[in-house]
């Protein structure tokens, strides 16, 4: 019992302080990748819609790649070559709610600044 404690608290923190701290971590790192494609995007081909796409593209595959491998230890007895074309959309790999966040934020984030940079230099140019 001693050792089940002592796993579940290092340095002050539970395990699911820990857990939730690392959450955000990785949603924020999620959002300046997405918000990072954006503007390089923007900035080579002049289309802050383009680069929220491309953004987008990115959260989203990764994420899709990631409940791949989901499935695969799950499912797939831990072979690759067992993984269905479909298995990356299996709602079973998809019960938590961090990978959901991690391409819908970055997602809504970077089409929202799109429309604001569009709404900025339409302002812009009808004074």
């Amino acid at each position: 019992m001693h050792r089940t404690k002592q796993r579940n608290v290092c340095n002050g923190w539970k395990a699911d302080d820990r857990n939730a701290l690392n959450i955000r971590m990785d949603l924020l790192a999620h959002l300046v990748v997405a918000v990072l494609i954006q503007l390089l995007i923007a900035r080579l081909y002049g289309s802050w819609m383009a680069g929220a796409a491309a953004a987008s593209a990115w959260a989203i595959s990764r994420e899709v790649t990631q409940a791949e491998y989901r499935w695969i230890e799950l499912y797939g007895g831990g072979r690759r070559a067992n993984l269905p074309w479909w298995g990356g959309f299996d709602m079973r790999v998809w019960l938590k709610i961090d990978p959901w966040l991690d391409w819908l934020v970055p997602t809504l984030l970077v089409f929202a600044i799109a429309l604001l940079v569009r709404k900025a230099l339409e302002a812009l140019t009808s004074h």
